[in-house]
């Protein structure tokens, strides 16, 4: 049962997936089977839908905060450097792969 907060989504996996979150085995003793059971009736479809829109919504706008976040810490030592036509610089080749089909380079 994966009942852990995602840190990005603030949400539960299983919660996303069903729209409920998971009944513990003590938590199922308290709760009657009349309860358990899903109702026909409109306005509980129609909140079920709309708190499922909600989370989901909310899920969406929490990753691109956590998208956000990671591109300010990526880029937090990033440089930009601009280089004019004819200016020498000095290339790394430590990342070079070793094995590469092109022996030229």
């Amino acid at each position: 049962m994966n009942n852990s907060v995602h840190a990005s989504f603030k949400y539960t996996p299983f919660f996303l997936n069903k729209g409920l979150n998971p009944l513990s085995p003590m938590m199922s003793e308290f709760i009657s089977e009349q309860q358990a059971k899903v109702s026909e009736n409109c306005l509980k479809v129609f909140q079920y839908v709309n708190n499922r829109t909600r989370a989901l919504t909310m899920a969406m706008d929490n990753i691109q905060v956590a998208k956000d976040r990671y591109k300010s810490y990526a880029g937090a030592n990033r440089k930009d450097t601009q280089f004019q036509q004819g200016e020498e610089v000095v290339l790394s080749t430590a990342n070079r792969n070793k094995h590469s089909q092109n022996r030229k380079v």
